[in-house]
């Protein structure tokens, strides 16, 4: 994604082509769009690749089928996982800061900047607890309470969706995920809860808020000692019961299609 700022828009099949053609490299094969079937196609050509994941994630999270996109974010967890650095993320975020630099009114590498950082919190996030397991409590799980570095990323990811609303008040893509954000960051589940019933109100076409409204009333179905632990599975007719960090670590590398949410994705 070398030069993302030169070519940020919403790319169409043959612009991918021809942006490959002109310079085979300025984006190691991987073009940024919004496109969730041009996404997917670059996915399948490309199943392993970290930047084809991200942009996949990015494109699903502006559509209704918010569950594939947080089965993305878990597949791109782990690939980072197999890398074993906190930094496996990092030159994504260049390149979507780079983009908004150069690009300040678009809305595009803004929003997919507030992305970036939230994935980068998570792959920070989740090399913490592996180097310090023992001394990771409930109450750390809050990741608010994490290292520095996962703050920082958090508090950027936010101010990106922030900054995205400002400039589209209707962006309702922004508000819904900026609240999981917040409610994820915080453990507040009331503010998030009020955001997507508002979101619901003003878009009630859209699947996108009650996803998020049916995942906080199974939060609170927990009890209190689990309700924020980042190894606590939520359970309904809908969603399996396994246990997250050890089975989603070493399952082979796939897009597994089962409907598993781990409390790692919700709060």
């Amino acid at each position: 994604m070398r030069h993302l700022h030169m070519y940020f828009v919403l790319i169409s099949a043959t612009a991918i082509q021809q942006a490959h053609a002109a310079d085979p490299d300025q984006f190691r094969g991987i073009a940024p769009t919004f496109d969730s079937k041009i996404a997917q196609e670059q996915v399948q050509q490309n199943p392993e690749s970290i930047d084809a994941a991200f942009v996949l994630f990015t494109a699903l999270t502006r559509t209704d089928r918010v569950e594939e996109a947080l089965r993305e974010l878990r597949f791109i967890k782990r690939l980072a996982d197999r890398e074993n650095r906190p930094s496996a993320f990092d030159e994504i975020v260049a390149s979507y800061e780079k983009a908004v630099a150069c690009n300040s009114n678009l809305i595009e590498p803004r929003y997919a900047l507030a992305c970036a950082y939230y994935i980068r919190a998570n792959v920070l996030y989740r090399h913490a607890k592996r180097a310090a397991p023992a001394t990771m409590t409930i109450a750390d799980s809050i990741k608010q309470k994490a290292t520095p570095e996962v703050q920082r990323a958090y508090e950027i990811a936010m101010k990106a969706f922030d900054e995205v609303l400002q400039r589209n008040p209707d962006d309702i893509w922004s508000a819904v995920y900026s609240a999981h954000i917040r409610a994820e960051y915080t453990g507040n589940l009331d503010e998030a809860e009020a955001t997507w019933k508002a979101v619901k109100l003003k878009h009630p076409d859209s699947s996108a808020p009650e996803f998020f409204l049916r995942q906080v009333e199974l939060r609170r179905a927990l009890p209190v000692k689990n309700r924020y632990s980042r190894t606590e599975l939520i359970s309904s007719a809908s969603f399996t019961v396994v246990q997250s960090f050890s089975v989603l670590s070493t399952v082979p590398l796939s897009r597994s299609k089962n409907r598993v949410l781990s409390a790692t994705a919700c709060y």
